[in-house]
C-alpha cells in the first residue's frame, strides 16, 4: 500500500512537472527543446542530417555549434560545442556571452581557427530557400572586417529550408560538397 502511494505521488509529480514547467532563467521546458529539434523554422536534427550526408558523415570536417546535442548527434561530425560544456577552454576563456547556466561564455573566432573549425553554424539560422541572406552566423565578438578570407554558405536541409553557416576553414570534402551540390556562396568583404 505504501508503495502504490509512492508511485502514485512520483507519477503525479511527473505529470504534474510536465503540464506547468515553464522557461525559467535559462532553462527551456522539453516540449520547446523538442521544437528545436521538429519545427520547420529550426530543423536542428534536419541541419544535423543534411550536414552529415553532404559530407559524408567524414569525422575530418568539423563543424562548431551552440545546438551542440542534436546537430552534432544527427551529423555524426567532429563538433565544437561553442558554449564550451564539454570544453574548459571555452568555459574559462570564452567570450562572455550572459549569465545563463551553461551559456556564459562562448568559443571565440581565435578559438575555433585554433581547432581548425571548417563549419560555424553557431546558434543556427534557418530560413526559407527563397530568402535573401541577411545576416552572418553568429561569433560575439566578430564583425566581416575580422573576419579571415571566408565565406557565407546557404545550405539546403531539405526542400522548403536552409541553414546559414561560415565556411572557416578550408577542407577538400567541404569544397567538393559546395560544387557537388551547388550552394550558394558568398564571400565576406571587408570594410
Amino acid at each position: 500500500m505504501f508503495r502504490a502511494g509512492l508511485v502514485g505521488l512520483a507519477l503525479f509529480g511527473s505529470i504534474h512537472h510536465y503540464t506547468t514547467f515553464a522557461y525559467v532563467e535559462g532553462i527551456e521546458p522539453v516540449r520547446q527543446l523538442y521544437g528545436h529539434i521538429r519545427n520547420p523554422d529550426e530543423h536542428w536534427g534536419e541541419i544535423g542530417k543534411a550536414l552529415g550526408a553532404c559530407f559524408e558523415y567524414d569525422r575530418d570536417v568539423s563543424i562548431a555549434t551552440t545546438a551542440a546535442g542534436a546537430i552534432p548527434y544527427y551529423s555524426k561530425l567532429t563538433a565544437i560545442d561553442m558554449f564550451g560544456l564539454n570544453d574548459t577552454s571555452i568555459a574559462r576563456h570564452g567570450y562572455y556571452f550572459g549569465r545563463a547556466a551553461g551559456h556564459e561564455r562562448i568559443a571565440t573566432l581565435q578559438y575555433l581557427l585554433e581547432r581548425k573549425v571548417n563549419i560555424v553554424v553557431s546558434h543556427p539560422y534557418v530560413t526559407s530557400l527563397s530568402e535573401d541572406l541577411i545576416k552572418l552566423p553568429l561569433i560575439p565578438g566578430v564583425d566581416r572586417n575580422s573576419l579571415p578570407e571566408s565565406q557565407v554558405l546557404e545550405v539546403p536541409i531539405d526542400s522548403s529550408y536552409k541553414v546559414i553557416v561560415l565556411y572557416l576553414t578550408p577542407n577538400a570534402k567541404v569544397d567538393s560538397a559546395i560544387a557537388r551540390r551547388g550552394w550558394r556562396a558568398h564571400r565576406i568583404l571587408k570594410g
